[in-house]
């Protein structure tokens, strides 16, 4: 008998918690941010990159573009733009994020001499568009809630020209 009333009382002390709505768990809110950035590109010159990421939860989703040229190493400039999603890892001051996607990839090629003494000799030969898989890695310093530095990494594979690059990036947006 003890025990039962034992039993029963507890029930009455627990059932408010059991049933009554609990609080529930602080929302963290969505981060979003603007990275753009110039840098180095495998094709042997100049790239610059421009990525809108948005980061609800730990997942990272990432609309990119990224252009590359090799204006030095035989005349070729290549673009992509990209749909990507993955993974950040964050805390307080430092976010690193990697994705995968899908790209269109274009670009033009130049064909003759780019060394003519006074003007080129040759034309740009237009090239794709073709689909391609974009890769990324974003690691970001956060210096506020609204600014951050960052580099940002890049791949592309395609039937054309693959490529890849890193650049250094101002970031900007909600980052905490």
């Amino acid at each position: 008998m003890r025990l039962s009333c034992c039993l029963v009382g507890a029930g009455l002390v627990l059932l408010p918690t059991i049933c009554l709505p609990q609080p529930a768990a602080p929302r963290r809110p969505l981060n979003y941010w603007l990275a753009a950035g110039l840098g180095m590109s495998s094709l042997g010159s100049l790239a610059g990159s421009a990525a809108i990421s948005v980061q609800p939860g730990s997942l990272l989703v990432s609309a990119r573009g990224t252009a590359n040229s090799s204006q030095i190493l035989g005349g070729k400039e290549y673009y992509d733009l990209g749909l990507l999603a993955g993974y950040v890892w964050h805390s307080r001051t430092i976010r690193l994020g990697l994705a995968a996607g899908c790209a269109l990839v274009g670009g033009a090629e130049f064909q003759g001499s780019l060394f003519g003494l006074f003007e080129e000799q040759g034309e740009w030969v237009k090239k794709g568009p073709v689909p391609g898989i974009a890769l990324e890695g974003q690691l970001q310093v956060v210096l506020s809630s609204f600014l951050g530095l960052g580099l940002y990494a890049y791949a592309n594979l395609n039937d054309l020209e693959p490529f890849s690059g890193v650049t250094a990036t101002l970031v900007l947006g909600r980052l905490r």
